[in-house]
């Protein structure tokens, strides 16, 4: 037990409304952050990371850190330092979780550290079951992001796909970080969000075209394309045929009326 000993030092809940960016810090213990809302932009010593609502990231005692540029709107998380003398013990193989499902954890040791009633190692046994948790989303299987909402964003997606969507609008429908719903959609489908998004987008306008008597224009407006020219060149990129020929292609079918 005593490989596993950690030390609480102190915690708090970061809140702004006002464009913001983290300081140059260089900390003698351990930091966890908890993104509860915003973004936050930040980097410890050259690696950088970008952190949204859900995400956790483990700062190592004695390396630099600061913010890589500006967060706006709202932003706000929890924030806690903790001491220990062999962090590869407890289990965590990852400096970033995306997606943490325990964020309760974080308000409740913040609670305890701050109530007198609670007696002096109960913010030590929270943090180590924040910990723990912090190690068993790193086991998890496959990535950290629930497989329920890949299979949800790629579902939306497809319904919309005769909207022009990007991948900034499906992970603010799902208050994802976009890099990081991308990485995780690939790994649940085999591709990345953008090109999911533009294979369901290509998908409606050749059932457009196939299906319907709209033309090319008329397609093109209701794809969300700012022209008919603006499609055409979209279509051939991804179908290596322009519409009109893909259509023409298309036109020997069986018809019956019983």
């Amino acid at each position: 037990m005593d490989a596993l000993k950690v030390n609480f030092v102190y915690s708090g809940l970061f809140l702004t409304d006002s464009e913001w960016t983290h300081p140059l810090r260089r900390e003698i213990t351990w930091e966890i952050i908890y993104v509860t809302e915003g973004e936050v932009h930040i980097r410890e010593e050259e690696t950088e990371y970008h952190l949204a609502k859900g995400d956790v990231l483990i700062l190592e005692a004695g390396k630099e850190h600061a913010g890589t540029r500006h967060s706006f709107g709202r932003t706000s998380f929890f924030w806690l330092h903790f001491s220990t003398e062999n962090f590869d013990a407890l289990g965590i193989t990852s400096p970033v979780i995306r997606g943490f499902s325990e964020g309760a954890l974080f308000r409740k040791l913040l609670h305890v550290s701050n109530t007198s009633a609670y007696p002096d190692y109960a913010a030590d046994a929270l943090l180590l079951s924040l910990l723990s948790e912090l190690a068993r989303a790193c086991t998890d299987s496959g990535d950290s992001t629930p497989t329920k909402i890949i299979s949800e964003a790629a579902e939306w997606v497809k319904i919309n796909s005769d909207k022009n969507l990007t991948v900034s609008d499906v992970a603010a429908h799902f208050n994802y970080n976009g890099e990081y719903l991308s990485k995780a959609f690939k790994k649940v489908y085999g591709m990345p969000l953008k090109k999911y998004i533009y294979d369901m987008r290509m998908r409606t306008a050749r059932d457009m075209l196939c299906n319907t008597s709209l033309s090319v224009k008329e397609i093109a407006v209701r794809l969300g394309f700012e022209s008919e020219n603006r499609f055409a060149h979209f279509f051939k990129y991804h179908q290596k045929q322009s519409p009109t020929a893909f259509r023409n292609s298309s036109f020997n079918i069986h018809m019956n009326k019983r």
